[in-house]
Protein backbone atom coordinates (compact mmCIF):
# COMPACT_ATOMS: atom_id res chain seq x y z
CA UNK A 1 0.00 0.00 0.00
CA UNK A 2 1.31 3.45 -0.91
CA UNK A 3 1.14 6.07 1.66
CA UNK A 4 -0.14 9.45 0.75
CA UNK A 5 1.91 12.23 0.07
CA UNK A 6 0.40 15.22 1.08
CA UNK A 7 0.15 18.82 -0.24
CA UNK A 8 -1.86 21.92 -0.52
CA UNK A 9 -3.55 23.09 -3.28
CA UNK A 10 -1.16 25.96 -3.66
CA UNK A 11 1.67 23.45 -3.75
CA UNK A 12 0.25 21.65 -6.60
CA UNK A 13 -0.46 24.88 -8.33
CA UNK A 14 3.69 24.85 -8.49
CA UNK A 15 4.80 22.18 -10.62
CA UNK A 16 8.15 23.40 -11.28
CA UNK A 17 9.36 23.51 -7.73
CA UNK A 18 12.28 21.17 -6.87
CA UNK A 19 11.00 18.44 -3.68
CA UNK A 20 11.95 19.34 -0.39
CA UNK A 21 13.95 16.31 0.93
CA UNK A 22 10.69 14.71 3.14
CA UNK A 23 8.55 14.50 0.18
CA UNK A 24 11.67 13.50 -2.39
CA UNK A 25 12.46 10.62 0.64
CA UNK A 26 8.59 10.13 0.47
CA UNK A 27 8.37 10.16 -3.65
CA UNK A 28 11.05 7.48 -3.35
CA UNK A 29 8.74 5.34 -1.34
CA UNK A 30 5.86 5.20 -3.81
CA UNK A 31 7.96 4.70 -6.67
CA UNK A 32 9.79 1.59 -4.79
CA UNK A 33 6.48 0.37 -4.15
CA UNK A 34 5.25 1.09 -7.39
CA UNK A 35 8.10 -0.57 -8.71
CA UNK A 36 7.46 -4.02 -6.41
CA UNK A 37 4.28 -4.44 -7.65
CA UNK A 38 4.54 -3.79 -11.49
CA UNK A 39 7.22 -6.13 -11.26
CA UNK A 40 4.84 -8.74 -9.83
CA UNK A 41 1.96 -7.89 -11.18
CA UNK A 42 2.29 -5.94 -13.82
CA UNK A 43 5.04 -5.80 -16.23
CA UNK A 44 2.71 -3.60 -18.42
CA UNK A 45 3.43 -0.85 -15.82
CA UNK A 46 7.02 -1.08 -15.74
CA UNK A 47 8.11 1.25 -18.86
CA UNK A 48 5.89 4.19 -16.69
CA UNK A 49 7.26 3.02 -13.51
CA UNK A 50 10.72 3.39 -15.00
CA UNK A 51 10.27 6.59 -16.38
CA UNK A 52 9.04 7.80 -12.81
CA UNK A 53 12.49 6.62 -11.61
CA UNK A 54 14.61 8.63 -14.10
CA UNK A 55 12.86 11.73 -12.81
CA UNK A 56 13.82 11.36 -9.26
CA UNK A 57 17.46 13.02 -9.08
CA UNK A 58 15.42 16.20 -10.66
CA UNK A 59 12.19 15.73 -9.04
CA UNK A 60 9.71 18.10 -9.04
CA UNK A 61 6.09 18.74 -7.75
CA UNK A 62 4.84 17.41 -11.11
CA UNK A 63 6.90 13.73 -10.60
CA UNK A 64 4.89 13.34 -7.51
CA UNK A 65 1.66 14.26 -9.46
CA UNK A 66 2.54 12.38 -12.32
CA UNK A 67 3.00 9.05 -9.56
CA UNK A 68 -0.09 9.69 -7.46
CA UNK A 69 -2.15 10.04 -10.64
Amino acid sequence: MIDEIHMTRQRQSQTKVPLNPNKLSQLRGAIGTLSWKATQTGPHFQADVSLLLSEVPEATVQTILKATS
